[in-house]
Protein backbone atom coordinates (compact mmCIF):
# COMPACT_ATOMS: atom_id res chain seq x y z
CA UNK A 1 0.00 0.00 0.00
CA UNK A 2 2.83 2.24 1.13
CA UNK A 3 4.46 1.89 -2.84
CA UNK A 4 1.28 2.45 -4.29
CA UNK A 5 1.01 6.02 -2.22
CA UNK A 6 4.16 6.90 -3.02
CA UNK A 7 4.05 6.12 -7.00
CA UNK A 8 0.63 8.20 -6.73
CA UNK A 9 2.46 11.02 -5.36
CA UNK A 10 5.52 10.87 -8.15
CA UNK A 11 3.55 10.47 -10.69
CA UNK A 12 2.09 14.03 -10.03
CA UNK A 13 3.24 17.82 -12.12
CA UNK A 14 4.84 18.29 -8.10
CA UNK A 15 6.87 15.44 -8.16
CA UNK A 16 10.51 16.37 -8.71
CA UNK A 17 11.63 12.57 -9.62
CA UNK A 18 11.36 11.07 -12.87
CA UNK A 19 8.11 8.89 -13.47
CA UNK A 20 10.56 5.53 -14.86
CA UNK A 21 12.76 6.01 -11.31
CA UNK A 22 9.25 6.29 -9.59
CA UNK A 23 8.01 2.98 -11.39
CA UNK A 24 11.41 1.07 -10.22
CA UNK A 25 11.06 2.66 -6.60
CA UNK A 26 7.65 0.94 -6.36
CA UNK A 27 8.75 -2.22 -8.00
CA UNK A 28 11.69 -2.38 -5.54
CA UNK A 29 9.48 -1.84 -2.91
CA UNK A 30 6.99 -4.65 -4.05
CA UNK A 31 10.12 -7.49 -4.02
CA UNK A 32 11.61 -6.03 -0.74
CA UNK A 33 8.86 -8.44 1.15
CA UNK A 34 9.37 -11.27 -1.53
CA UNK A 35 10.44 -14.06 0.90
CA UNK A 36 11.96 -17.41 -1.39
CA UNK A 37 10.23 -20.91 -0.53
CA UNK A 38 14.10 -21.96 1.37
CA UNK A 39 14.03 -19.09 3.63
CA UNK A 40 10.25 -19.96 4.74
CA UNK A 41 11.38 -23.83 4.79
CA UNK A 42 14.59 -22.56 7.42
CA UNK A 43 11.82 -20.11 9.25
CA UNK A 44 9.23 -22.99 9.79
CA UNK A 45 12.13 -25.46 10.52
CA UNK A 46 13.76 -23.15 13.38
CA UNK A 47 10.04 -22.55 15.33
CA UNK A 48 9.80 -25.96 14.79
CA UNK A 49 13.00 -26.40 16.68
CA UNK A 50 14.07 -23.41 18.76
CA UNK A 51 16.96 -25.68 19.74
CA UNK A 52 18.59 -25.89 16.00
CA UNK A 53 21.05 -22.99 16.17
CA UNK A 54 22.46 -24.21 19.33
CA UNK A 55 22.63 -27.83 17.85
CA UNK A 56 24.61 -26.46 14.95
CA UNK A 57 27.10 -24.32 16.80
CA UNK A 58 27.85 -27.42 19.01
CA UNK A 59 27.85 -29.48 15.55
CA UNK A 60 30.81 -26.90 14.22
CA UNK A 61 32.43 -27.08 17.55
CA UNK A 62 33.47 -30.62 17.54
CA UNK A 63 34.25 -30.83 14.23
CA UNK A 64 36.17 -27.08 12.95
CA UNK A 65 36.48 -25.32 16.17
CA UNK A 66 40.07 -26.41 17.34
CA UNK A 67 41.92 -25.65 20.61
CA UNK A 68 44.69 -22.87 20.31
CA UNK A 69 48.60 -24.27 18.96
CA UNK A 70 50.59 -24.28 21.48
CA UNK A 71 53.70 -23.27 19.39
CA UNK A 72 56.70 -24.66 21.90
CA UNK A 73 55.34 -27.91 21.74
CA UNK A 74 55.43 -27.69 18.08
CA UNK A 75 58.85 -26.37 17.69
CA UNK A 76 59.73 -29.54 19.64
CA UNK A 77 58.22 -31.47 16.92
CA UNK A 78 59.43 -30.09 14.14
CA UNK A 79 63.09 -30.46 15.49
CA UNK A 80 62.82 -34.02 16.83
CA UNK A 81 61.67 -34.97 13.45
CA UNK A 82 64.04 -37.72 11.26
CA UNK A 83 64.30 -36.51 7.75
CA UNK A 84 62.71 -39.39 5.43
CA UNK A 85 64.69 -40.54 2.47
CA UNK A 86 63.78 -39.80 -1.30
CA UNK A 87 63.20 -42.93 -1.94
CA UNK A 88 61.39 -44.54 1.10
CA UNK A 89 61.57 -48.31 -0.68
CA UNK A 90 65.54 -48.39 -1.57
CA UNK A 91 67.61 -50.05 1.20
CA UNK A 92 70.93 -48.89 2.60
CA UNK A 93 74.09 -50.91 1.30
Amino acid sequence: MKSAICLAECMSSRCKIPPAFSIAIAYIMKFTQYESEITKFLKELKQKDPTLEQKQREGRAIWWDKAPIDLDARRRAEASRVKQQAYVYQTKH
